[in-house]
């Protein structure tokens, strides 16, 4: 009866085991492509969740004048308030903190004066890292930006309404204008 040690086997190969050169290359071999493999996945992850989100900080600022294609809805209330909305309908995205909605020319039958800058950030309430996309609408109306007229009636007859982009420089340059 012939007894065979449970490492090798009837050539005298090792049993993965690692005992052969060969297998040991492989298996660092394996290991290594796996390795490369998982960070190539991490890295297309990474890049993809960047150009969803379009931008890799959200604090970042943008330093040329977005083109966005911007369509502005009105509505003339008689009874109530009027209300424009400004829709980002295509292209470039904007940052919340460098749009800027200019009122002119609105008026009010209460005591506050609607017109004015109005802020995407500080005054439409939009988070920094919730910049202005496609799809994307501000509303100019008795409440919003802010409380216009308080008990009064918002009227848009004869108002101008400007979205400013400013640019790093601190200068305000105009994306688009409504006028009635």
């Amino acid at each position: 009866m012939h007894v065979t040690d449970a490492r090798w086997d009837a050539n005298g190969y090792g049993l993965g085991r690692g005992d052969n050169m060969n297998d040991q290359h492989t298996d660092r071999g394996s290991a290594f492509s796996g390795a490369l493999l998982l960070m190539a996945t991490v890295i297309v992850v990474i890049l993809t969740a960047a150009m969803f989100f379009g931008n890799f900080s959200f604090d970042s600022e943008q330093t040329e004048k977005p083109e966005p294609e911007i369509a502005f809805d009105y509505t003339d209330n008689p009874d109530t308030a009027d209300a424009l909305f400004i829709r980002h309908r295509e292209g470039a995205r904007i940052n919340p903190m460098q749009l800027t909605v200019r009122v002119e020319g609105a008026t009010c039958t209460g005591d506050i004066d609607p017109n004015g800058e109005y802020g995407a950030h500080e005054e439409f309430g939009l988070a920094e890292d919730n910049w202005v996309s496609p799809g994307m609408a501000l509303v100019v109306d008795d409440d919003n930006p802010v409380q216009m007229c308080g008990d009064g009636e918002f009227s848009l007859d004869g108002a101008t309404v400007t979205l400013l982009w400013e640019n790093p420089e601190g200068e305000y340059e105009t994306i688009d204008r409504w006028q009635n």
